[in-house]
């Protein structure tokens, strides 16, 4: 095991509480040279500690406790001070640097167990390839209405622009309890141009008393088959010469209606016999001839082009899909469930497939149509289908709790509150009717900076400008009723607001954010997801999943962030209280094998020092038992008990406290649940990134 593991495992545990809540000040920030946050400031702040990977000393006491210090490269370009306290539950962030010229923003977050809010704004004086934008989007959800807008106008200057002169696209998906329908359409036509000969294909998929009848159209320029020389030879100096395969004459397969019926019924039987059903095709009209194509480039060739149509009638398609899948799944998954996927199959029903495209000369021409619905069975089967599944390497019969499987895997524990979740939502959409649609419109124009030979003219796309413009929207109906439905079957819901406007200016661009989230639903949600982190980790010998049962419990209170960015320097304030900080420790613990009580850091004279504190470090406070320790090495300053009498930086938990506007004392209301799941659920990623790690 690498000397770097444990007291990587140390430091991220407890150091990305408080990066996740600063986080966001990437976005607020533009640092000279391409600087991101935190640049200026030293590397043993956060990120590698000097002299790679142990720490640079250690102070040992009689009782075992002890203190691992890391040394960061000197850079006096930015400070920062932050801390860890495990007795309270308190982490704090206080760092300031310097930035690049014509930005300023300023950026505000703060989380509870079941609210979430952010808000932020930002000027900057480069606006890049923009020439002029607009953008407004807002979305709102709460027990009476769930519905979003987005308009988007925009003016791009950019050489690529010149590649599309035209392009539109319009649409919409709708959803009912057990039916989803669609239809839309894309439209574009490129600067080169394109065939000059029509090519059309649509395909139409009905259902016909319990059956499938396919309509298609097919008129196509076709090539033979490639063909490839057993012996390619040799060319000059013996080195094998380049492939150069031949093509099969295409009236082979297409020159008459016969040969065209066998090449169509070959590829449509062949799929119905894979699932032992039936397809006849019956060739409604045919027409192959030679013509001459001739490109947007303006070179010509010499082609074959079909013009067919034709029906296929499908039996038996469904009942055979659903045998294939229940044979194939029969070994690895319990009968019932293989039963409920096959049932859910047969009761799918697709009432429409269609889709259908037309190019040439004039540009290219997309539409498409969908109408399925008895789909929500075909869902949670699946569900439970995959719960039983063990991926590829897993040994199924693995301890669940336990550990001897190679591959982690979601247990069916949580694949049943899953699915449970699903059907209470399912069951309540039907019993309120609920619809949801989404519907979209776009279009693009580009004008200059093209010839006919290149899409970038004389001057490389010099003067090429695209206007763009996007609508977005999303509506329901019956959402009242919906929610009151859910709230009958105990489903939470959570409400929540979202503003975000951005818009070039004669300074530039600027813009803004608003987010507010609340509701019981965050906190469950969260506890899901981390309930599937501790799911995944059950029966792999990669890393404990207690690791994330610890960090289930540490009872998130709050956690807040504050940036700025402005006349050249940025600053971020961040900080998060929970209820039980031991927990975090224990997670520590659990992977490292000593506990964790403080963490600090602070920048004097230039340099970042981490100092991490522990209550366990060593059972023998002995030289050989403290070297030996994966934290130090042969450059690590060992002081033993007695050799020593420094005093170390403490965490000012007082200006935490009063920052986060909690007890010092760590007292409060305290989520049982697992806290704010942005933040916490990013803390046991890392714990299990760390733990992987920590492998040879």
């Amino acid at each position: 095991m690498q000397t770097r593991k444990k007291r990587t495992t140390v430091f991220v545990t407890l150091a990305v509480v408080a990066l996740t809540v600063v986080g966001a000040s990437a976005a607020t920030a533009q640092f000279e040279g391409g600087q991101e946050p935190g640049a200026g400031v030293s590397d043993g702040g956060f990120g590698e500690m000097e002299g790679g990977n142990a720490a640079d000393a250690v102070y040992v006491r009689e009782d075992g406790s002890g203190v691992l210090v890391y040394n960061g490269t000197g850079d006096t370009n930015g400070s920062v001070t932050f801390g860890a306290d495990m007795s309270t539950g308190l982490v704090h962030l206080l760092a300031n640097g310097t930035a690049g010229e014509g930005f300023a923003g300023d950026f505000s977050f703060e989380a509870e167990p079941t609210s979430w809010m952010a808000n932020g704004s930002f000027a900057a004086d480069d606006t890049g390839m923009l020439e002029e934008m607009t953008l407004d989007v807002t979305s709102r959800s709460d027990s009476t209405d769930s519905s979003l807008d987005a308009q988007l106008d925009a003016t791009v200057s950019s050489g690529l622009a010149a590649l599309a002169p035209t392009a539109t696209t319009e649409g919409e998906i709708v959803t009912e309890p057990d039916r989803l329908t669609s239809s839309g359409s894309v439209n574009y036509r490129m600067s080169l141009g394109g065939s000059s000969v029509r090519e059309v294909s649509r395909f139409d998929l009905t259902e016909n008393n319990g059956g499938y009848v396919l309509d298609a159209r097919e008129r196509r320029i076709v090539r033979g088959e490639p063909q490839f020389p057993d012996d390619p030879g040799t060319g000059t100096g013996n080195e094998p010469r380049a492939i150069q395969p031949s093509r099969t004459d295409p009236a082979e397969e297409w020159g008459t209606r016969e040969r065209a019926e066998d090449t169509l019924s070959a590829r449509y039987t062949a799929f119905a016999e894979n699932v032992s059903a039936t397809a006849n095709l019956t060739l409604e009209s045919y027409s192959f001839e030679n013509v001459t194509v001739e490109s947007g480039l303006g070179s010509t060739t010499n082609e074959s082009l079909i013009d067919v149509e034709y029906t296929v009638e499908y039996t038996g398609v469904q009942e055979g899909i659903a045998d294939a899948l229940a044979e194939d799944m029969s070994a690895n998954a319990s009968q019932e469930t293989v039963d409920e996927v096959a049932q859910g199959i047969r009761n799918l029903t697709v009432n429409r497939l269609s889709f259908a495209t037309v190019s040439g000369e004039n540009g290219t021409q997309l539409n498409w149509s969908v109408d399925v619905e008895n789909y929500n069975d075909v869902f949670t089967s699946f569900m439970r289908l995959s719960s039983e599944l063990q991926p590829s390497g897993a040994d199924p019969g693995a301890d669940a709790m336990g550990g001897a499987s190679s591959s982690p895997f979601l247990s069916e524990g949580y694949f049943d509150e899953v699915i449970n979740m699903s059907q209470k939502q399912m069951e309540a959409a039907e019993a309120a009717g609920l619809v949801s649609r989404w519907e979209w419109s776009g279009s693009l124009e580009s004008q200059g900076g093209s010839s006919a030979s290149s899409p970038f003219g004389s001057g490389g796309g010099s003067g090429a400008t695209a206007t763009v413009t996007a609508d977005i929207s999303h509506t329901t109906e019956n959402w009242e009723s919906y929610v009151t439905e859910l709230e009958n079957r105990g489903v939470p819901i959570a409400n929540s607001s979202f503003e975000l406007t951005a818009s070039t200016t004669d300074a530039g661009i600027e813009g803004s954010m608003d987010w507010e989230t609340e509701g019981e639903a965050l906190a469950e949600g969260y506890q899901t997801t981390l309930k599937a982190y501790e799911s995944a980790l059950r029966g792999s010998d990669e890393i404990n999943a207690s690791v994330i049962r610890h960090i289930n419990e540490s009872g998130f209170r709050v956690a807040k962030m504050d940036a700025t960015v402005s006349d050249g320097k940025w600053s971020v304030e961040g900080g998060a209280a929970f209820e039980n900080g031991t927990a975090l420790s224990s997670a520590i613990q659990s992977l490292t094998g000593y506990g964790v009580t403080e963490t600090v850091g602070t920048t004097q004279n230039g340099t970042t020092s981490t100092y991490v504190k522990s209550d366990s470090l060593v059972d023998d406070p002995s030289g050989e038992s403290v070297r030996s320790l994966e934290e130090v090495n042969d450059e690590t300053a060992v002081n033993l008990p007695g050799d020593w009498d420094r005093e170390f930086p403490e965490m000012d938990t007082s200006s935490a406290a009063e920052y986060l506007g909690v007890e010092e004392d760590g007292t409060g209301d305290g989520s049982p649940l697992p806290g704010f799941g942005a933040l916490v659920a990013l803390v046991a990623l890392a714990v299990v990134a760390v733990g992987l790690g920590r492998r040879d």
